[in-house]
């Protein structure tokens, strides 16, 4: 009987101790999962998933529509990972925002707020990248 109380103590535990993200992606443009509450679920994370995460782009800084995401993500690194994936949709016209965090219930914050620094390396990256390119064609020829 004392096994059994103890079992159930330490899942108790565990369950207190497990992440809670909000999950929601936006499937068009909009303000869906931007600042819109009703729209997200409160989740608890896989074990393996150890941060929350907010996701937006937009057509630039000024625009407060895009398409958003928020929900679990494995490490730390996922902004950087999520951001770095694919390369062939970015332009110096889109706006890509991302934030993680660790602690449950984080990612609430209205994602036109958010500080990122993935973000402004972006933003670098996509100044750079044309300045680069033209160098390249001028020192080419």
């Amino acid at each position: 009987m004392t096994a059994i109380k103890l079992l159930l103590i330490f899942a108790l535990a565990g369950a207190a101790n497990a992440l809670e993200c909000y999950h929601c992606k936006s499937e068009e443009y909009g303000s869906k999962c931007i600042n819109n509450t009703s729209e997200w679920q409160l989740l608890e994370c896989p074990p393996d998933m150890t941060v929350c995460y907010i996701f937006l782009q937009r057509q630039s800084d000024n625009h407060t529509i895009g398409l958003a995401e928020r929900g679990c993500a494995p490490d730390m690194n996922h902004c950087k990972n999520l951001i770095g994936i694919d390369k062939s949709y970015r332009s110096a016209r889109i706006a890509l925002n991302c934030h993680v965090c660790n602690q449950s219930k984080c990612n609430s914050r209205n994602a036109l707020n958010m500080n990122s620094s993935q973000r402004s390396s972006l933003n670098i990256f996509l100044f750079l990248l044309p300045i680069f390119m033209m160098s390249k064609m001028l020192c080419g020829k």
